[in-house]
């Protein structure tokens, strides 16, 4: 498989989605939402989405009934989080 390399005002959105949200982020997602107590059938509104780590995470407790939309000021962190397994898993939408 080859790599993708991104567009160059898309890097800043990728390192950020493969370092922060991968070694930072992502160990405490799973409490984030255990904590917010997320289940099926649930509509979650993720403010500040970024890449989606919370909203990917999110869309597959609330499935299949429920909905996941992600909002975030940054198109650049929009595309990403598109690119990344969310395949309609949530909407996402820009704004602030």
């Amino acid at each position: 498989m080859a790599a993708t390399i991104p567009e160059p005002e898309a890097r800043p959105a990728w390192q950020y989605e493969r370092c922060t949200v991968r070694y930072l982020r992502g160990p405490w997602v799973e409490d984030l939402l255990d904590l917010a107590e997320v289940q099926p059938g649930q509509r979650v509104l993720d403010l500040a989405c970024g890449t989606g780590a919370v909203a990917r995470l999110a869309a597959v407790r609330v499935a299949p009934a429920g909905t996941v939309t992600g909002l975030d000021m940054d198109a650049r962190m929009l595309r990403v989080a598109a690119q990344l397994a969310m395949q309609g898993a949530a909407a996402l939408q820009q704004g602030s």
